[in-house]
């Protein structure tokens, strides 16, 4: 889809603005000094009367719906400014994002009056920084030449190449929205199969604007000329560098929605890791949409915890919503890390079972720019651990889609209780969420599904891969709310109709 990106040179009567239109508006914009603001305005998701509701995991339908959506929005949008007069410096849209029916610009008190007085307009933020998890990093301390780095002896990856040597995701795109990605480091050389800059909103050369990109890229499908390194090493990876500020991210994503623009072909990643927070947002509702377009478009939304732990209540938005699947990180000797964010989420009020797993996050060697190698700490560390997890999954059993997979790797995790000690059950657990990711198991179990084994679950993972039925937007970008259907791992036994 193709929008007209117009520098709107238009005017809005004076006075000041009415009550419920200044509640619009983002406080942080409302405490600005700027003379001209950025800003991301959410439009409606209400569908239109005669709208033809898509169904869910199937992308084509998904992507269009929300295109068509947001162009009719936008239109009423453009239609309500026409006739104003105001200078061209005071109002400028310079995109407009489908992925959360949302447009982004630059405006003056005046041109913010203009778009909060559209009645299809229902918020305007501040266009604030967006940031990767804070990490720490030491030099690389590579184990001995051929073996395994703890993470994947962690994880039972060993185990798992030992049974199964060809499963390294061969034939899976996955995807990454970070700070960039060095494109001619030699652990990713012939990986990176497109890279979207967000700062010059084209496709070009992969490049990281930090190191934190080209790190979590290392450890989803990065070689180690010292022995095992990545995750899926024959999978293939599509990169935006877009963590520079909220609508760069929006963009990003919506990059990884629809790569070529054309939703009839499906180019999308299977899934995306983000290693990132949005905190300086003052609330997640853009964020939200994305994640949940992402979902019902059939890419399955990966992301980190957070860094906030050791206290309960601290993972870090957007991580909340629930369907990512949100990883704490671990160490050497398998115990949560001090920093890891713990559970639960709060998402619009309900608690939500983040994190979801825990995987790996201290420590971790992999690549960045330059052609060197780090170790580094943090939960973006751990995220890349459960991204790179899927695409052995895709690559398996390629009709999986994000509710099969993250039951798949729930349920195949280790069992621990909150304290890190083997638990005869599952059971979510704030510190540890389901469990461990066993890399092992889990392939055994998406193998189960592919021949149609005999398996405990057998037969829920394979409800999940069926057509699902016609989904509203407001289930596509919002899910209802209803904190049941969202955490279907509640009861572990009914899964919504929907899904």
């Amino acid at each position: 889809m193709k929008f007209t990106f117009v520098i709107l040179a238009l005017a809005f009567g004076n006075g000041a603005m009415a009550q419920n239109n200044n509640l619009k508006l983002d406080p942080k914009i409302r405490q600005s000094n700027l003379s001209s603001v950025p800003f991301v305005a959410l439009m409606d998701i209400t569908p239109s009367r005669n709208a033809k509701m898509p169904h869910r995991y199937n992308h084509q339908e998904v992507v269009s719906y929300l295109q068509d959506h947001t162009r009719t929005q936008y239109a009423q949008v453009q239609s309500a400014l026409q006739n104003q007069r105001l200078a061209k410096s005071e109002l400028n849209i310079i995109g407009v994002q489908y992925i959360s029916a949302s447009f982004s610009g630059v405006a003056t008190k005046k041109g913010l009056e203009a778009i909060a007085n559209i009645p299809n307009v229902t918020k305007i933020y501040m266009d604030v920084k967006v940031a990767h998890d804070p990490v720490t990093k030491s030099a690389a301390v590579f184990p001995a030449r051929g073996e395994y780095p703890y993470d994947l002896k962690d994880m039972k990856v060993d185990q798992m190449r030992a049974a199964h040597p060809d499963y390294l995701g061969k034939g899976v795109v996955i995807g990454s929205v970070d700070t960039g990605v060095d494109g001619k480091h030699p652990a990713l050389q012939g990986k990176i199969k497109l890279f979207y800059d967000a700062r010059k909103h084209a496709v070009g050369d992969a490049v990281d604007y930090d190191e934190h990109g080209t790190h979590t890229a290392g450890t989803m499908v990065g070689t180690n000329p010292n022995g095992p390194m990545g995750m899926a090493p024959e999978a293939q990876l599509m990169v935006a560098g877009a963590l520079g500020s909220l609508s760069e991210a929006l963009e990003g994503m919506q990059f990884m929605l629809d790569p070529d623009k054309n939703p009839n072909t499906n180019d999308q990643p299977r899934a995306v890791n983000n290693s990132w927070n949005s905190g300086g947002a003052s609330d997640q509702e853009p964020f939200y949409r994305a994640i949940a377009a992402w979902e019902a478009a059939n890419v399955m939304p990966v992301w980190s915890a957070g860094n906030a732990g050791p206290k309960p209540g601290t993972i870090t938005t957007p991580h909340e919503h629930p369907l990512t699947y949100a990883m704490a990180a671990t160490q050497e000797d398998g115990k949560i890390t001090s920093f890891s964010s713990r559970g639960p989420g709060k998402y619009k009020g309900q608690e939500t079972q983040k994190p979801d797993a825990g995987a790996p996050g201290k420590n971790i060697i992999s690549s960045v720019p330059g052609g060197k190698f780090v170790s580094m700490s943090g939960t973006s560390m751990s995220s890349p651990h459960a991204t790179g997890a899927t695409a052995i999954l895709f690559q398996i059993k390629s009709d999986l889609n994000p509710a099969a997979v993250r039951k798949i790797l729930s349920d195949t995790a280790a069992n621990v209780d909150a304290n890190g000690n083997p638990s005869p059950s599952k059971a979510w657990n704030a510190t540890y969420g389901f469990g461990k990711l066993d890399m092992n198991a889990a392939v055994n179990m998406a193998l189960a599904v592919r021949h149609r084994a005999e398996s405990p679950t057998l037969g829920l993972v394979e409800s999940l891969i069926k057509t699902p039925e016609m989904i509203s937007v407001d289930q596509i970008m919002d899910l209802l709310g209803d904190q049941e259907a969202l955490n279907p791992y509640k009861s572990n036994i009914a899964i919504p109709s929907w899904m």
